[in-house]
This record gives structure tokens, sequence and C-alpha cells, in this order.
């Protein structure tokens, strides 16, 4: 799981999008003291045809960090409206999947934990949220 999880998530970041500019990237070591113990992966991205903005980021700790593999893409209008949100957490054979999607002031969040046992929330957004 950990590999499918940092292989479609390495994909993901060298795979060329549809004519996005990338705005910022980043590779980050993370530090505990002076330990190594993992490393951050960040990329932010307009794509100027669709007028979205998306981020990736990816992280990865060892058994000092705790063991997580996360990884988060998340995509929204220029204005920050979000549009769709994917995060996936692996702490040592825990998982979590969060699939999130926003149509006007409604969202649908389907939360996937342990067991595949899968929860969907419908939610309104308050105005003035984003």
């Amino acid at each position: 799981m950990k590999s499918l999880i940092a292989l479609l998530l390495l994909i993901s970041l060298l795979t060329p999008q549809s004519k996005a500019d990338v705005l910022t990237e980043g590779w980050y070591k993370l530090l505990l003291g002076q330990q190594h113990i993992g490393y951050i992966v960040q990329r932010f991205e307009l794509n100027k045809k669709k007028n979205q903005v998306q981020m990736t980021s990816f992280l990865r700790t060892n058994a000092l960090g705790g063991d997580i593999t996360e990884s988060i893409q998340a995509n929204s209008t220029v204005g920050f409206e979000p549009i769709s949100f994917q995060y996936s957490i692996l702490k040592g054979k825990d998982a979590t999947l969060i699939d999130a999607n926003f149509t006007g002031d409604q969202s649908v969040v389907k939360v996937t934990e342990k067991g595949g046992k899968l929860q969907t929330f419908r939610d309104k957004i308050p105005k003035g949220t984003f």
C-alpha cells in the first residue's frame, strides 16, 4: 500500500498537467533536532486555461517521525474557491482516504478508514467561508 501511494503521487508530480504553469515547487528535508526523519515535496500550479490553482503535497517520515506517508491534492479557482480535495495518510498499517468535491455552496466528502469503512458527508458551506 505504501509503495502504491508513493508511486501514484510521484507519477502525478512528474506527469505534465494540461498546460499548467508551475508557480512554485519545493523539496524539503525534515529534521527532528539534527536527525533526518523524512521529506516533503510540494508543488503549486496555475492552469490559466481552466482558471484553476492546484496544490500537490507529499510527506514521508521514517519510524522516528511516526512512519507516516501522506499526500494531498487540492484544486481551487484562482479566487481560492474550492473545487476538489484528495487526502490520503498511511500511518503504520492504518490508512485513511478523504475525497471531497465542491459545487457552489455544497460539499460532498467521502472518508474511507480502517477496513474500507466508507462514510459520506454532505454539507452546505456557509457564505464567506472562502
